[in-house]
């Protein structure tokens, strides 16, 4: 017959036997927390904030943010606040110093306490182009939009070129908020115009250095690293230029892995999991960077879950949660065996520390054999407390 308990001055004891565990000990207690002395103490329970189903939780310290019914909200004292809405369906985040860049898998933007689009504009818009008459030599022009945004990045976006006859002129219909950029005759090199117009090479101002580049794809990942912003989407990761939040060049800021469903940068290169191996993509910058597989399985889609100070972080992968420090050492700390998630699940992750005390709290979601498991470990349960009685 159950009997409550009193108090639990004796703590956890796991060593004697099922049918002679001391008075005033636990074989087992669920809903509880442990001390370091071993004495148990009952958990305060928590209280239900919001109803809905929420998704992308981010931690600031003091408050959050979290992504419910395809809303962001603001969570601080308890409280929610409404952020922006229409979030499309995968939430990310990565600080960048003190400023925090979110993206939904559509856009990226930088968060606080409103959501404001990096780049804005349109990616590889290019402006169209009516010829007319002017001063321009015969030859070919290459031509493009030149943005500057109020994140500091510049650049000049996808280029098309147009051949003239002897004095030709150009006319472009520009994307709001851009800057025509154009080259001499024959020319490489891209200059600023002021204006839509070039009717001569006096047109033509200073030259741009940046050329041939777009805003960054905002993909279902998302991490700084190294001064680059970089993201995942399916099949590829995408990195921007050095120093820069949403610039990239889409002739070579890519590498190929294949359906990608975790992502964890680490100081030694980037830890990729697919649906069936694990990698790092080793090397500090991205012209060293070789693919080396770490494990021969794979991980449920899922982002990894980090310690307060960012120096250890965890992710669920097909054989168990794995753990890792900044440098790169990573362990499997348990092994799931028949009870892997299928490539099919997802995984959510939290970092709780409570009481000095650090714990993680992992969720699959779509995983019938995670669920088998539960009910055999219940019925396990159910028929050992069972025969004790």
């Amino acid at each position: 017959m159950a009997e409550p308990l009193k108090g639990w001055a004796g703590g956890i004891n796991n060593r004697a036997g099922d049918l002679s565990v001391p008075k005033g000990f636990l074989r087992d207690c669920i809903n509880a927390d442990a001390r370091e002395d071993g004495s148990v103490v009952r958990r305060d329970g928590f209280t239900k904030l919001v109803s809905a189903g929420c998704s992308g939780l981010f931690s600031m310290g003091d408050y959050g943010y979290y992504v419910a019914d395809k809303q962001l909200f603001k969570l601080e004292n308890n409280v929610s606040t409404l952020i922006a809405s229409g979030i499309g369906p995968y939430p990310a985040y990565a600080m960048i110093g003190s400023e925090l860049v979110f993206g939904d898998g559509i856009n990226l933007y930088k968060l606080a306490d409103t959501l404001t689009q990096l780049g804005g504009f349109a990616t590889g818009a290019i402006p169209q182009v009516t010829i007319g008459q002017g001063g321009l030599d015969a030859g070919v022009y290459t031509y493009g939009v030149y943005v500057s945004t109020v994140d500091g990045d510049t650049g000049v976006m996808a280029t098309e070129q147009v051949t003239l006859q002897q004095g030709g002129a150009l006319t472009f219909a520009l994307p709001p908020g851009t800057t025509l950029a154009c080259s001499t005759c024959n020319g490489v090199e891209l200059h600023r115009v002021s204006g839509n117009t070039v009717r001569s090479e006096m047109d033509l101002q200073e030259t741009l250095s940046t050329t041939n580049e777009t805003r960054l794809p905002a993909g279902r990942f998302l991490a700084w690293w190294y001064g680059r912003l970089i993201t995942a989407d399916n099949n590829f990761l995408y990195y921007s230029e050095p120093l820069s939040k949403c610039m990239y060049k889409p002739n070579k800021g890519y590498a190929y892995i294949g359906n990608i469903r975790m992502m964890a940068p680490v100081e030694k290169g980037i830890y990729i999991a697919t649906d069936t191996k694990t990698y790092l993509l080793e090397g500090a910058v991205p012209e060293e960077w070789e693919l080396v597989e770490v494990f021969n399985f794979g991980a449920p889609f899922g982002h990894p879950a980090y310690s307060d100070e960012g120096k250890s972080g965890y992710w669920m992968s097909d054989k168990g949660l794995v753990a890792f420090n900044k440098e790169g050492a990573i362990k499997v700390l348990d092994a799931l065996g028949a009870y892997a998630p299928e490539a099919s699940a997802s995984a959510a992750l939290l970092y709780r520390a409570s009481d000095g005390e650090d714990s993680v709290v992992a969720t699959l979601f779509d995983s019938e054999t995670a669920k088998q498991a539960s009910r055999n470990w219940i019925e396990a349960s159910v028929t050992h407390e069972g025969n004790l009685k």
